[in-house]
């Protein structure tokens, strides 16, 4: 983030924007073929055929990462790791 625009910024603004380069990094990994985990290794961040970012439960249930927009997220990505 430049330097000159975080002044301008408010701390929400600059939260979200933090959280929406951690989920950049987390998508990345799993672009490279990583495993990305929620919470613990039963959950699994994955892209599917439909470009849809979703959480997996052991292959069975699936969960939207993000709200309809693909931008809102009621996720923390501190609760991600990578495999």
């Amino acid at each position: 983030m430049d330097i000159f625009l975080s002044f301008l910024l408010t701390k929400t603004e600059k939260r979200l924007i933090v959280r929406s380069m951690r989920f950049e990094k987390l998508k990345e990994a799993v672009k490279a073929g990583k495993t990305v985990c929620w919470k613990n290794d039963n959950y699994k961040l994955i892209l599917d055929s439909k470009n849809r970012w979703l959480i997996g439960f052991c292959g069975v249930d699936y969960v939207g990462l993000y709200y309809a927009d693909n931008k809102t997220s009621d996720y923390n990505p501190s609760d991600f790791y990578v495999k």
